[in-house]
């Protein structure tokens, strides 16, 4: 090796150090700022979280209102048919809920006219004498002929 490469090489190893040096600490220090990250993350999504939570109960509650006013204007749809936590769920179990009723309301009206049933009272029939006896037979007759009279 010559005298003018020794100092080139120790130059080399000292600015190879200080790369060293400095990478170790750009490493320390993007750690540092991962971990900032994070914690801000982190902070902000708790108190995203901490100001949702009466937004979620007020939803909550107004769905449970909008609710028993669909029962309270619906009586004809059973209140086990809405369900829901939000409008749209709340208005969709209406709707299956409205398309059921109208369902068993065909029904049975098909139901209705596929069995006829005579207008008015049914005729008067006398009583039925034979499964009288002979004493009650007696009877009968002279009621009958005492309304006659």
């Amino acid at each position: 090796m010559t005298d003018e490469q020794k100092p080139q090489e120790t130059e080399v190893e000292a600015l190879t150090r200080q790369l060293g040096e400095r990478d170790h600490a750009f490493g320390a220090l993007k750690a540092e700022l991962e971990k900032a990250k994070t914690d801000a993350a982190a902070s902000s999504a708790r108190a995203a979280t901490e100001a949702a939570a009466p937004l979620t109960a007020a939803l909550t509650d107004a769905a449970a209102r909008y609710q028993a006013l669909i029962v309270q204007t619906n009586p004809e749809i059973p209140a086990e048919l809405i369900k829901g936590n939000t409008v749209a769920e709340l208005e969709a179990s209406l709707a299956s809920g409205k398309a059921i009723v109208q369902k068993v309301k065909a029904n049975l009206e098909a139901q209705a006219q596929a069995t006829p049933i005579p207008a008015g009272a049914p005729p008067r029939q006398g009583v039925d004498l034979s499964s009288l006896s002979p004493q009650e037979k007696i009877i009968v007759g002279l009621q009958q002929h005492d309304r006659g009279k």
